[in-house]
């Protein structure tokens, strides 16, 4: 990897794999050893009650993941999760302990119609 002068890395990169939650466990004894983390494509943000087929953060904490993907344009468009369900699952995350990897981005039309750049950037804000 290519340094500044005082032996800094000029990039700090960490790498993960996000696989599908039925194979977090396998995928996590996998990794074991290595510097590659576990990360989680979804989560739901609450911390108490019955949300059937969901699982939470303390589930996803409790198998070593260290990231969770929040706000992919799948979940956006197929579930209907909005940009304030999308921060409280980036709150959730970071509640416990784990990084959110915010996934941001227009539809075509949004696109089309030159409002990527506004879109992307409500986006972002709100999960500040």
């Amino acid at each position: 990897m290519r340094t500044l002068a005082q032996d800094k890395p000029l990039f700090d990169v960490e790498v993960a794999v996000i696989p599908p939650t039925p194979f977090l466990p396998f995928v996590a004894e996998a990794l074991e050893g290595t510097a590659t983390k576990l990360g989680a494509q979804d989560c739901h943000p609450g911390a108490k009650g019955a949300f059937t087929g969901e699982v939470s953060t303390g589930m996803l904490s409790s198998l070593g993941t260290s990231f969770v993907l929040a706000g992919h344009s799948e979940r956006r468009v197929l579930f209907k999760e909005d940009d304030d369900f999308v921060n409280k699952k980036v709150q959730a995350i970071l509640a416990a302990g784990m990084s959110p990897i915010l996934c941001i981005g227009e539809s075509k039309s949004e696109y089309e119609n030159g409002l990527a750049r506004n879109v992307c950037a409500t986006q972002v804000s709100v999960c500040v």
